[in-house]
């Protein structure tokens, strides 16, 4: 990709084509260091661009598995939650958007990925975004938003509570798809974005995350 060429004009293309989700976010991130800072946080080639950082707040259980470097009390930015739950004994990561209850699901996860959980949580929601049929301005502002993201500790009660009723239902979709390695991904993420919850006046999270992107 040329200096100059916005990915908002490439992502659905290059999507029809075959290229991978995880290509697309290389080719992003690849595009977005290559440009200048004032114009990065303005208008790049047509995308505009609303300057925003992430804060994750995670329970006591996933800051233990993260390094020190990515916690930050003192940080600022649009407020997600993240819990550590455990299905078949493996470690998985929901996160969830407090304003929307929007939710990502990261299965799996080993030591490592642990430690540039920051990168996996950037490309899962990239994912997320794609399969839910964000526009492309959407999902380029948050892969924007992606690229400063710090942790902290966990302090909303009640989107923790939401979250809870989430991992019932992640839950019963691993067992009844026979496992976690048998879970199809795009349909458990597509299911969990379309429960109506009460702390959003019964919305949808995934209706509700468009409108704040909008």
């Amino acid at each position: 990709m040329q200096w100059g060429q916005s990915p908002c004009t490439s992502t659905t293309a290059a999507l029809a084509q075959g290229v991978s989700i995880l290509d697309l976010l290389k080719r992003w991130l690849r595009f977005r260091n290559s440009v200048p800072t004032a114009l990065s946080k303005s208008r790049v080639a047509g995308c505009q661009f609303k300057s925003m950082s992430l804060l994750i707040h995670c329970t006591k259980q996933l800051l233990a598995e993260i390094p020190d470097r990515f916690i930050d009390p003192s940080a600022s930015g649009a407020s997600w939650h993240a819990n550590l739950l455990r299905f078949d004994r493996r470690k998985c990561v929901l996160f969830t958007h407090d304003e929307t209850l929007y939710s990502v699901f990261v299965p799996a996860l080993r030591k490592p990925e642990f430690e540039q959980l920051d990168n996996i949580f950037g490309q899962r929601l990239f994912k997320a975004l794609v399969w839910d049929q964000f526009s492309q301005t959407q999902i380029e502002r948050m892969l924007e938003a992606c690229r400063e993201i710090r942790f902290t500790r966990s302090s909303n009660r009640s989107v923790l509570g939401s979250m809870n009723d989430m991992r019932f239902q992640i839950g019963a979709h691993v067992e009844y798809d026979g496992g976690l390695t048998s879970v199809d991904l795009a349909q458990l993420q597509n299911a969990l974005n379309r429960i109506p919850f009460s702390a959003i006046s019964y919305g949808y999270p995934v209706e509700r995350f468009q409108e704040y992107l909008a």
